[in-house]
């Protein structure tokens, strides 16, 4: 975000090209996890696009690996995940802390 922020104060063209004066993190992917970085280029869409993420309308989909069998065939998980505060890079349950989720197996 620097230097996107210094190219724009900068007039790059490719800043210069878009007319942009403002940009800003609106959503991105966790970190443990690749995808597409969502910038707004005015306030009031960043206000807009807060909103919608706070509604959890947009749909945020993520593969894992796992390992042994559930013990049904189709189940959801609705749980509070958190980082594992040992074991970097695994997430564990933590009601307190932990950031909304659900989990659906297909």
């Amino acid at each position: 975000m620097a230097l996107l922020h210094a190219g724009i104060a900068a007039g790059k063209p490719w800043a210069r090209e878009r007319n942009l004066i403002y940009l800003s993190n609106a959503q991105r992917p966790d970190f443990e996890t690749s995808g597409v970085m969502l910038l707004a280029k005015n306030k009031p869409a960043l206000v807009a696009l807060a909103n919608l993420f706070g509604t959890e309308k947009p749909l945020k989909k993520y593969t894992a690996l796992a390992q042994g069998n559930p013990p049904e065939d189709k189940f959801e998980v609705d749980a509070k995940l958190a980082a594992h505060p040992v074991k970097p890079g695994l997430v564990f349950v933590d009601s307190r802390n932990g950031k909304k989720s659900k989990t659906q197996s297909r």
